[in-house]
């Protein structure tokens, strides 16, 4: 489960794990392509896709309401997987904890990347390069779980770059940002946080599934329940960003953000 290398079983490990299963990387433009041409032209679904929905004049209305859809489907598959998990005998009792949460975590990760191309985001560099994946995408995705969780700060810096994105910021500052600069404090502490809950939840996971049958649909259910509010958490956020709304009011901690970000130096 290690599989950053680090010696500890991480946030990272099942963002890691969760991107090199198969179906949960989301390839931006498809998405968009395949959402949106239900009810729009091909020349508002392309312009959606070269700059974002919001630039297209996709009403946010409507952008909502594909979100709702969004959060439904995933939630209702990653809960299904882990009743199915919940109800393992013998040794493979113990394998299935570590799994149940890696495919928690790796629906997570795919109802992010749509609800963040859904509000405006860009395409995430989910390329795997030797068996690792960008730091910038990992810092990002991290950033995205805290605010479903609501740790402290989450919220303002994804905001924060949404702005920064929005005002046409240089990808090699948002990178910095996010690896060394201001943002960085920030994923460190999302980290931390997860390395606390997380082990709380193994333990946790353990003694239900050491009840069979009863402990899947427990499991099942307690994902059901733990799986919208979090997705709706990060919706609630992409809702009113530069990117999804041209009149958004930028806070003081939100331009503190940028503003480091457009000073920074590489």
């Amino acid at each position: 489960m290690d599989a950053n290398g680090n010696g500890e079983i991480d946030i990272e490990d099942f963002i890691i794990i969760g991107l090199q299963t198969p179906g949960i990387k989301v390839n931006r433009k498809d998405f968009l392509q395949k959402e949106l041409m239900k009810n729009y032209p091909q020349e508002t679904i392309d312009n959606a896709i070269e700059h974002n929905p919001a630039y297209a004049k996709i009403p946010p209305s409507e952008i909502d309401k594909i979100a709702d859809e969004v959060i439904k489907f995933e939630r209702n598959c990653v809960s299904g997987i882990s009743a199915a998990l919940g109800v393992p005998g013998g040794v493979a009792m113990v394998a299935t904890i570590p799994a149940d949460l890696a495919q928690y975590y790796g629906y997570m990760l795919r109802a992010t990347q749509k609800l963040m191309y859904l509000y405006g985001f860009p395409e995430i560099d989910t390329t795997e390069k030797g068996h690792k994946f960008d730091s910038e995408t990992m810092n990002l995705l991290i950033v995205c779980l805290g605010v479903m969780y609501g740790v402290q700060g989450t919220n303002t810096a994804l905001k924060a770059m949404a702005t920064a994105l929005g005002k046409g910021v240089e990808k090699k500052l948002m990178r910095a940002a996010l690896t060394k600069g201001t943002i960085y404090p920030i994923v460190k502490s999302v980290s931390k946080w997860f390395g606390v809950n997380m082990t709380k939840q193994i333990f946790s996971g353990f003694f239900k599934k050491a009840i069979p049958v009863v402990g899947g649909i427990i499991g099942g259910g307690i994902t059901y329940l733990s799986f919208k509010p979090c997705c709706d958490k990060l919706k609630a956020s992409l809702q009113d960003t530069l990117l999804s709304n041209p009149d958004h009011h930028t806070t003081e901690e939100e331009a503190v953000i940028v503003d480091a970000i457009e000073i920074a130096e590489v």
